[in-house]
């Protein structure tokens, strides 16, 4: 076998490359150690919250009957609106996450010593019982945001350089295999539809940390009616919604699909995958992304032939310019270019 032979100023280079590496390494090892630490307590908190919710459900269960009547339970559905929940947040292991302070209702009208004791602590248990759901929400979601396998174990994507045909520029999670592609497809096959948020979370952080946040229009590209009857969701719109939730938006339906395809995973090279999207998509109102850039949600990147095809349909449409964002992408990129 041949050697690799270097130049004096590629040598250096590597060399302090390695350097950097070993001279980091001991505060990786030890971030990985902190986050599965705290992934451990935090899921000891959201077993804990679930037992006291299910406690606190069983002691409300024994009086049931004493809220029967429609006064009663008149009273205290007038008296449970929430007005805010209030979240703070917290960095663990160089990570924010989102920590729940307390549920505020809205004053009613009622004064407590005008009104029955059991009535009064029913309302009070019932206020107990959503401030716990909400704090399990927020237990769930620190869940997500320290999960091990998402952060740690996951083969992340270092960046999209590769250019594909009509996307101004693009982003990927993850490299779509080991954890990330089992993950990928339970959420696509299996009806892990909760995975979602987890995707979303990390999926916004990356186009904040990466300045690719700046978009006029949040959209996805959609799958056929008959694909969405088979599967009884569409993953990649749901995935939109909860990113929008993520980035403070409101993603819009830009896309419609007009024939129905075989799936592109069962085709091999570019050239037959772009000829086999060629005309499945249709802008739905172009008036609406004429001079607007747009973030184009899909889940899985592999020729980019679907994506170039739904970004041609927007540019051409009036789109100012489109980028993509994927949940993973393969490593070997065949572009057709």
């Amino acid at each position: 076998m041949s050697k690799l032979k270097l130049t004096k100023t590629e040598l250096k280079t590597q060399t302090d490359a390695l350097k950097q590496y070993r001279r980091f390494l001991p505060t990786l090892q030890l971030k990985k150690q902190q986050l599965q630490v705290e992934l451990r307590k935090s899921r000891d908190l959201v077993e804990a919250n679930r037992r006291e919710y299910r406690e606190l459900r069983s002691k409300l269960d024994t009086f049931v009957g004493l809220y029967a009547d429609a006064g009663a339970a008149e009273f205290i559905l007038s008296n449970l609106a929430v007005q805010e929940v209030i979240r703070s947040t917290a960095n663990i292991a160089g990570v924010t996450v989102p920590v729940f302070e307390k549920v505020i209702f809205s004053e009613g009208s009622y004064d407590p010593f005008n009104v029955d004791f059991w009535l009064d602590g029913g309302l009070r248990t019932v206020r107990d019982l959503v401030s716990l759901l909400e704090a399990g929400k927020v237990l769930e979601e620190q869940e997500l945001d320290l999960c091990s396998h998402c952060r740690v174990e996951a083969p992340v994507c270092g960046g999209g350089r590769v250019k594909y045909p009509f996307l101004d520029d693009w982003t990927a999670l993850w490299y779509y295999e080991a954890d990330a592609r089992s993950s990928l497809l339970r959420y696509k096959f299996h009806g892990k539809r909760s995975y979602a948020a987890g995707y979303a979370r990390l999926l916004g952080m990356k186009l904040l940390e990466q300045d690719q946040a700046e978009f006029d229009i949040l959209t996805w590209i959609p799958i056929s009616k008959k694909r969405l009857r088979k599967r009884g969701f569409d993953q990649v719109q749901l995935l939109a919604e909860k990113l929008g939730a993520e980035l403070r938006c409101q993603p819009v339906s830009t896309l419609r699909k007009v024939r129905h395809n075989p799936q592109q995973s069962g085709i091999t090279g570019y050239a037959q995958r772009r000829a086999n999207v060629l005309g499945a998509y249709q802008a739905i109102d172009p008036a609406a992304i004429a001079g607007k850039r747009i973030l184009l949600l899909d889940d899985i990147l592999t020729t980019g032939a679907t994506a170039g095809e739904c970004a041609r349909v927007l540019l051409t449409a009036g789109a100012k310019q489109v980028n993509l964002a994927v949940i993973a992408t393969v490593r070997q990129h065949k572009t057709g270019r």
